[in-house]
């Protein structure tokens, strides 16, 4: 059976071409289409969780609602690089500093959280419960530094063979993919990427404060959902023998990467191969024509898990 996906975050590329090949509807929309109108459907948007329930909409299938979570310091860096990137931020080390110690603050709870897990929260219950509710409010939560392996358990939650959650990467900043600015994608715009320094060469005062006790406790409770994300998600690898899996698929994506992840593949299947679009949307599920020639169009019964 076909059923909604709701994609809280940078998933949506692979949420799309699940989407796509199971017959859903809004893969290839944005936020501007009416809110669950067409159903069985799929809305793969970067939007607050508290938004999406605020929405009064008769649900007609069963729901599958998954998202991801990320390192903290990775996710509060890269959300000021972003913020670098379209314009609104000066890349400086005291900007940079300000950002960390005022603006990432438990941000994925809140981003993730439910009504009903704040209300936990505001009662005084423990940190532990309050993230526990709120991890059961998802059908699935991924980690996003163990993302090959968030796709393979993902795939085996939906059903679906491992070449519907193949991916490219595409936005990746300093990159050909980014030349001057313009990322390869439909809605290329002028906005000048910028590189993100590893962790070690970020600097100084900004990594003195991530690695510092203040910084742990003003995101106490993203570290928690992180940490149990990352345990469970371990657990539950370990308990369905997932690893031979995971283990194919990490060979499928370097020739996905190998295949498809290059100017080369892009100006053939753009200009050549005369494809209508590189990118499901914006740069959602990019590289999708190369991923369907290489490893073709349907859903391939010897990528089954």
């Amino acid at each position: 059976n076909c059923y909604p996906v709701i994609v809280l975050s940078l998933a949506a590329g692979i949420a799309r071409r699940v989407a796509l090949r199971k017959g859903l509807s809004n893969w290839d929309a944005g936020r501007h289409v009416q809110f669950f109108a067409d159903q069985p459907t799929v809305w793969p948007e970067h939007m607050v969780r508290t938004e999406v329930d605020a929405h009064p909409v008769d649900l007609k299938f069963p729901t599958f609602v998954f998202s991801l979570v990320r390192d903290p310091v990775s996710r509060c860096l890269s959300l000021f690089y972003y913020k670098v990137t379209r314009g609104t931020i000066a890349n400086t080390e005291e900007a940079k500093l300000d950002f960390v110690k005022e603006i990432c603050r438990d941000n994925q709870y809140k981003y993730l959280r439910t009504n009903d897990t704040q209300d936990l929260l505001e009662e005084g219950r423990s940190d532990h419960e309050v993230v526990q509710h709120l991890l059961s409010q998802y059908s699935f939560m991924g980690v996003t530094e163990m993302y090959d392996e968030s796709a393979v358990v993902l795939a085996r939650l939906l059903g679906v063979p491992l070449t519907d959650v193949l991916y490219v990467s595409w936005k990746v900043a300093g990159s050909w993919q980014s030349p001057g600015g313009k990322p390869q994608t439909d809605d290329a715009s002028e906005q000048t990427y910028v590189v993100h320094p590893e962790l070690e060469h970020e600097d100084p005062s900004v990594l003195a404060y991530v690695t510092s006790a203040e910084w742990k406790e003003q995101n106490k409770l993203d570290y928690l959902l992180y940490d149990t994300s990352v345990q469970m998600l371990k657990q539950w690898i370990d308990a369905n023998t997932m690893q031979p899996s995971i283990d194919l698929f990490k060979r499928m994506e370097a020739r996905a990467k190998a295949k498809c992840g290059d100017e080369k593949a892009f100006l053939w299947y753009t200009n050549e191969a005369h494809a209508k679009r590189w990118c499901y949307y914006g740069d959602n599920g990019c590289a999708f024509p190369c991923l369907d020639a290489e490893f073709g169009r349907s859903t391939g019964a010897s990528h089954t898990i």
